[in-house]
């Protein structure tokens, strides 16, 4: 799973807001909002450095980055009445085949403004 980071939604909409008003993180599949959620965490990656010294040039450090290490995105207290979004958690979560799906949670301000929005790619 990738996860890009930027200040507005891919579509650079704003939306009318006809959630709970509590709810501040949005999914948005397939340029819909499909649910809302009170709590989001795990928005984060890590990417490990190796440091090598190289013979002869004391005065220097090589460091090389590794690949990058993506957390779990948990979502919390959600509401959503959306058939695509129900049908693909059913496909996540059940014995068969996990269907991948590019996912944005875009965060909002209470005036329905887009403040962040992160692209989750291939997410399962």
């Amino acid at each position: 799973m990738i996860v890009n980071n930027s200040n507005s939604s891919s579509s650079s909409n704003n939306y009318e807001l006809n959630y709970v008003t509590a709810n501040r993180f949005y999914i948005e599949m397939e340029s819909n909002l499909t649910a809302s959620f009170s709590e989001c965490s795990g928005l984060g990656v890590k990417i490990k450095k190796e440091t090598y010294l190289e013979g002869g040039v004391n005065d220097q450090q090589r460091i090389i980055l590794g690949q990058p290490e993506f957390s779990d995105v948990t979502l919390k207290r959600g509401i959503t009445d959306d058939l695509v979004f129900w049908e693909w958690l059913s496909q996540t979560v059940g014995n068969g085949k996990k269907k991948r799906r590019n996912v944005n949670i875009i965060l909002f301000n209470q005036a329905g403004e887009t403040m962040q929005c992160w692209t989750l790619i291939a997410a399962v």
